[in-house]
């Protein structure tokens, strides 16, 4: 009775629910909580906590069979866990997100695990050629924060054959891309990935000796890095 009278309070965390509905031995009713629980963790960097929550909800979820709400919060653990570097964590998510897909724009956001770990694992060549037919799809499907997040799997591809210059232009081409991304809509926060595309051009640029537009690239990140309170000193 208390997590149902506890669902309509708005401003109460959402893992309070979450721990409410356990209690009441109400998975379901506590997936979604969690779900929000974790999201809400990964914007304040707790990444590690966020994949774990963001799991148990994917978990129930998919039990209960809301595949679709399930995939998201998959998606949202490998992100959690992909840039904590925890590609352990990141290999059973990949699988079960690749289990779930269906239709261009989730098997797009699936790939999006896949080619992290294949980038992680030091297999390139296997990894451009996902990402393209990655790409290929969240074109389709006009998913554009994905090819943005495709374009930047790409040039970190290319950056680790130590081919800055193609590297360098697959970054430009996600920057040109982010304006069109609707942000209501978006699988990635878009501030932390403008960020760090805006942070990789700079170290790409500099690596090719283009140091006015190094300085243009990282002086772009460091104003969005203030902008989103990521700097706690100047």
């Amino acid at each position: 009775a208390l997590a149902a009278q506890l669902e309509g309070e708005a401003e109460l965390p959402p893992g309070r629910v979450a721990a409410h509905w356990m209690a009441a031995e109400r998975p379901l009713q506590a997936a979604p909580h969690l779900a929000r629980a974790g999201r809400v963790a990964m914007a304040q960097d707790q990444l590690l906590d966020a994949g774990r929550l963001l799991v148990q909800a994917a978990q129930w979820l998919q039990a209960g069979g809301a595949v679709d709400a399930s995939f998201d919060a998959w998606f949202d653990a490998a992100h959690a866990y992909s840039e904590s570097n925890r590609p352990e964590q990141v290999r059973p998510i990949a699988d079960a997100m690749d289990a779930l897909a269906h239709g261009d724009e989730q098997r797009a956001a699936a790939a999006c695990a896949r080619v992290y770990l294949l980038c992680h694992h030091g297999q390139i060549e296997e990894g451009l050629r996902c990402a393209h037919d990655a790409l290929a799809r969240a074109r389709s499907a006009a998913a554009v924060d994905l090819e943005v997040e495709l374009l930047w799997s790409i040039a970190a591809l290319h950056w680790e054959r130590r081919e800055a210059a193609v590297a360098l232009d697959h970054v430009g081409q996600a920057l040109a891309r982010v304006p069109a991304v609707d942000t209501a809509y978006a699988w990635l926060p878009q501030g932390i990935t403008q960020t760090k595309l805006q942070t990789a051009a700079a170290i790409m640029a500099l690596a090719l000796g283009r140091t006015a537009q190094a300085e243009g690239h990282y002086a772009a990140a460091l104003q969005r890095a203030r902008a989103r309170g990521q700097l706690r000193h100047e």
